[in-house]
């Protein structure tokens, strides 16, 4: 394969990796054959980086692929709200190249969306196999988990100011603003770091180098797909569930024409099934697996090449899996009857999905030999490998007692290792590992309802709302905390609102109504409203006794908006209660993260149930006086 691309690092304000980004791009896609430019360090000033971005232009032939990346910080500068007239505006977000902090009035040393997609719009004119890779972000919130660095400008730009610099290019005839598509360029794949208002962390990466989190994750998942057939949407839920055991808050994405293969114009068919080869006496090998989210015990039946669907009449057996490697996954075969080998070309179609299981750091030494033996019984969790990024831990101490503890601290007071203890261990582990499953929930564009509400989240102080943004804010313990939804839509939605609490609690605040508020055309929901009297009062937010009062922590909250009624309240309980009838796949979903058990990989028989998910996530502060932003 040929190709081109450009490689821009800028290590600013506290950011140290991003050249070592770019040395790890460079490796992934010379062994592709690519021709690489570096722009790192001094080089990468805002004329430095529109000059390389032109020659890759003006160099690149057609239909080549062409590599545009940057790692470095992000800025964005917010739209204010429109009047009552007036349409809304896109926030203006940019890169910020290594003379920044040389910006002044009219003179901004950054490169701005605008500019980006004019000049993707030139790239594309040229080869219509582009591809822009972004590891930034533009949301300027704080990690809570040390060693995390965020991606984000320090030094925020006014909106007015930003806007009247872009108009001043294009006055200039430095801008040319009609190359661009508002809609998105159609003919380049964009893999971003993160959603707008969420933030790209940098960390200590697995061999010591201090590394972007998405560009560490895209490179080893490039270098597992290698040169087989997978498309940028495979790859990037791959490179999603790694980034996310590194940092949660983080939600990386694939746009533009994702179905294609990778660095190619062809689009790739959805992964449904997985190609089957021998591995061993009595076990079988599953290539690319983990492209399709295999997790131990999942179940698939093995049909012939040709075969469009799982047949039991036809099958050629059936695999559980019980080894998932980088790449690959292995198990057990068990052969049909009348059925002697396995055929060149099988494919493996997923049957059953296991509930997804955290890896939980233990403790060495006898005293821990129960507490291993429970947790690798439980179906939500699982013993750590090595090289894992574990999400919860468990310590012995001195005296021989347990305590379990996220990335941040301890998540209760020290327990005895006996009987009692262990079960109150794995309980809470287990808990961690629904709040985990629940927080991974990501809205399905094919599912997608797209309902017209209007929602907003804040505080309640003397009977007046406070909004607060979806993201970064800190609240105090204490502060009085609302919901609103209005369905601006013209049929009904259902609403739902599932907190995830500071120590990994899942709590239906709409438990009232356990399959969704009913929410007719025009009606509004408010969470924290005396429907009796018609006061604004709000709900209180609490602290869980037993966990460390001196640090900030993280809390969810998700509004789930359906099309029909969704139970969610097994969430807040052990076990599923019988169902009758067949059940959506959304529902599957939840009541799998509720007990823990393997679910229907097929076509769900139940109702379809489209659904919008949208989060907020705060911060909770036990010491601070009032609300204020991040």
């Amino acid at each position: 394969m040929v190709g081109r691309a450009l490689l821009i690092g800028v290590s600013l304000d506290g950011l140290s990796g991003c050249e070592n980004d770019v040395e790890a791009m460079a490796a992934a896609l010379g062994v592709r054959g690519f021709t690489v430019e570096r722009c790192v360090g001094a080089d990468a000033t805002r004329d430095g980086i529109l000059a390389a971005y032109e020659r890759l232009t003006s160099d690149v032939e057609a239909s080549e692929p062409a590599v545009v990346y940057y790692s470095g910080h992000g800025g964005r500068a917010t739209a204010p709200a429109p009047g009552a007239a007036d349409p809304p505006l896109w926030d203006l977000q940019f890169i910020v190249p290594f003379d920044f902090h040389a910006s002044r009035l009219g003179d901004y040393r950054v490169i701005t969306s605008v500019e980006l997609s004019v000049l993707l719009a030139g790239l594309t004119a040229k080869t219509d196999n582009a591809v822009v890779i972004l590891d930034c972000c533009h949301a300027a919130h704080m990690s809570r988990r040390p060693g995390l660095v965020a991606k984000a400008a320090h030094g925020q730009i006014p909106y007015e100011h930003l806007r009247s610099y872009i108009e001043g290019l294009r006055k200039d005839g430095k801008l040319q603003t009609d190359l661009r598509r508002p809609g998105g360029d159609a003919e380049s794949v964009r893999i971003v770091a993160c959603a707008p208002d969420e933030s790209a962390y940098e960390y200590d990466g697995d061999d010591g180098r201090r590394m972007g989190a998405l560009t560490e994750s895209l490179v080893l998942a490039l270098a597992e797909a290698g040169q087989e057939p997978v498309s940028w949407a495979s790859l990037i839920a791959r490179v999603r569930r790694r980034v996310r055991d590194i940092s949660p808050g983080q939600r990386p994405e694939a746009e533009g024409r994702f179905g294609r293969l990778l660095f190619q114009t062809a689009e790739a068919d959805l992964v449904t099934t997985l190609p089957v080869c021998d591995a061993g006496p009595g076990r079988a090998r599953l290539e690319l697996a983990t492209f399709l989210g295999t997790g131990v015990n999942d179940t698939f039946v093995v049909m012939p090449a040709d075969a469009a669907e799982a047949d039991p009449a036809t099958k050629i057996g059936d695999v559980r899996i019980d080894r998932v490697g980088p790449v690959a996954a292995e198990g057990p075969l068990v052969l049909a009857p009348g059925r002697d080998a396995l055929p060149i070309g099988a494919r493996a179609h997923r049957e059953t999905v296991a509930a997804p299981a955290i890896p939980v750091l233990l403790p060495d030494g006898p005293q821990a030999k129960d507490l291993a033996r429970a947790v690798a019984a439980a179906p939500l969790i699982r013993p750590a490998d090595p090289g894992d990024h574990w999400q919860a831990a468990v310590r012995i101490d001195a005296a021989g007692r347990l305590t379990v503890e996220d990335r941040i601290g301890p998540l209760h007071a020290a327990r005895a290792a006996d009987a009692a203890g262990v079960g109150r261990v794995v309980r809470d582990l287990n808990a961690l590992a629904r709040a985990a499953a629940l927080s991974n929930l990501a809205g399905d564009d094919h599912w997608a309802l797209h309902a017209a509400v209007k929602w907003e989240w804040g505080v309640v102080e003397d009977g007046e709302r406070h909004p607060l943004p979806p993201r970064g804010a800190v609240v105090p313990v204490g502060a009085m905390q609302y919901f609103s939804v209005r369905n601006s839509g013209t049929g009904d939605v259902y609403i739902a609102l599932i907190d995830i609490g500071v120590a990994g609690r899942v709590a239906v605040l709409t438990a009232v109504s356990p399959s969704g508020e009913r929410l007719a055309a025009g009606q509004e929901y408010v969470f924290g409203l005396d429907g009796l009297d018609g006061v604004l009062t709000g709900e209180p937010l609490t602290w869980p006794e037993g966990v460390d009062a001196t640090l900030v922590r993280p809390e969810t909250t998700l509004l789930l908006v359906t099309s029909a009624p969704l139970d969610v309240s097994v969430l807040e309980q052990e076990g599923v209660r019988g169902r009758i009838g067949h059940v959506s796949s959304l529902q599957q979903v939840i009541d799998q993260i509720g007990s823990g058990r393997d679910r229907d990989a097929g076509r769900s028989r139940g109702p379809v149930v489209r659904y919008d998910l949208h989060t907020i996530d705060f911060g909770l502060d036990p010491g601070v006086p009032r609300a204020r932003e991040r």
